[in-house]
C-alpha cells in the first residue's frame, strides 16, 4: 500500500516570511506580534500616529462629567469647589433661589434633589394631623424629648410615659389595630409626663371624670389638667 504524499504549504507570513503551516486559509500573519508590527508599519508609511495599545486611547475625554449648568432635580450646578475630606464639593442654585454647597456624590445618587429650606420645600414626610396613635407619641417625643427626662406631674418622681391630657377638642381615635378606640392628640403640648403608676391612675380615674363632666374638650379643661398636678408642677429635670 503506497503512502500519500503531503504537499508543503506554500503560504508565508506577510511580515516575517515564516511558513503558515496549520493556519486557517485566510491567515496572513504567523502570529499577533507580526500582525501588530505590520499595522504599525502601515501607519508610519501613511503618516498616521502609531497604534495605541488596547484600553489606552491616545486622547482621553474630559474627566469632568458634571459641569456648571448640569441639573440634579431642582438644583443646578454653579461651581465646582474641589475635594474636601474625600468628598467632591459643588455649589448649586435651587429653583427657589437659594445657593448652597453640596456633596457631588449625594447629587449624583439622588439623595439630594433640592435645598433644605422648609419654608420653600415642606418636608414630604410630614403628614400633618393624619398620623396614627404611635405616630402621635413619636411626634411628642421628637418635640419635647423623652418623658424620662422630666419629673412626673403627679408624684414628682421620674416620669416614664407621655400621657394624653384629654384636653384636645379635636382628639382622634384609631379605627383598628391594637390601639383601636384609644383617644390621642396630634398636639405634643397636650401631653403630660407621668410615671407608670400615675399614668394608670390618670387614665382610670381622672381622665374619665374629665370626659364625663363635659369639660374635657373645653378651654378650661387644660387648666383642670394642670390643677390635677398642681402639687408637683411639671418641669424638665435639668439636675438629673
Amino acid at each position: 500500500m503506497s503512502k500519500t504524499k503531503t504537499t508543503p504549504d506554500p503560504r508565508r507570513c506577510t511580515h516575517c516570511g515564516e511558513a503558515l503551516t496549520g493556519k486557517r486559509p485566510q491567515a496572513r500573519y504567523c502570529g499577533e506580534h507580526c500582525r501588530d508590527q505590520a499595522r504599525r508599519r502601515r501607519d508610519r508609511e501613511a503618516g498616521r500616529s502609531s497604534h495605541a495599545r488596547k484600553g489606552y486611547p491616545k486622547t482621553r475625554p474630559n474627566r469632568q462629567r458634571y459641569k456648571p449648568g448640569h441639573r440634579f432635580g431642582g438644583l443646578v450646578l454653579v461651581e465646582r469647589r474641589g475635594e474636601v475630606n474625600g468628598s467632591q464639593r459643588v455649589v448649586c442654585r435651587c429653583d427657589c433661589g437659594s445657593v448652597r454647597e453640596y456633596s457631588l456624590s449625594n447629587l449624583v445618587s439622588g439623595a439630594t434633589v433640592r435645598c433644605s429650606d422648609r419654608s420653600q420645600h415642606p418636608d414630604p414626610r410630614s403628614k400633618g394631623d393624619d398620623i396614627t396613635y404611635d405616630g402621635a407619641h413619636n411626634r411628642t417625643k421628637a418635640k419635647r424629648g423623652s418623658a424620662s427626662s422630666y419629673r412626673c406631674w403627679k408624684c414628682g418622681g421620674q416620669a416614664r410615659d407621655w400621657a394624653y391630657s384629654h384636653t384636645d377638642s379635636d382628639e382622634k381615635r384609631m379605627d383598628n389595630g391594637r390601639e383601636a378606640g384609644r383617644p390621642y392628640t396630634t398636639d405634643p403640648m397636650r401631653s403630660l409626663p407621668l410615671c407608670r403608676a400615675c399614668h394608670r391612675l390618670f387614665d382610670s380615674t381622672t381622665a374619665p371624670r374629665m370626659v364625663a363632666s363635659g369639660v374635657a374638650t373645653s378651654s378650661p379643661a387644660l387648666a383642670l389638667a394642670w390643677a390635677y398636678c398642681a402639687d408637683r408642677p411639671g418641669m424638665r429635670d435639668d439636675d438629673a
